[in-house]
């Protein structure tokens, strides 16, 4: 740490700069792919479960959609029945 000569803080006469030991807490317990695996799955899972709600939404859009147009034809054809009466 400090030395009683006159260096500074974390480092020796000549400049050298020294960082502190780490805390065990804090030091790396190994590789991170294990961790990245489970980002990159649940990542996955979420953009699946999206894609399953749109793909449902989208479809009944579409039904809406065909049902308001046959109304829409049906009334139509109405109108031009009773204006041709």
């Amino acid at each position: 740490m400090l030395e009683a000569t006159g260096s500074t803080l974390l480092g020796e006469r000549d400049g050298t700069v020294y960082s502190l030991p780490m805390p065990e807490r804090f030091k790396p317990n190994g590789s991170p792919t294990a961790k990245l695996l489970v980002g990159l799955v649940l990542t996955l899972a979420a953009v699946l479960l999206f894609a399953y709600y749109m793909t449902g939404q989208l479809t009944g859009l579409r039904a809406l959609q065909s049902n308001l147009v046959d109304r829409n034809r049906k009334d139509s054809l109405q109108l031009l029945r009773v204006q041709n009466d």
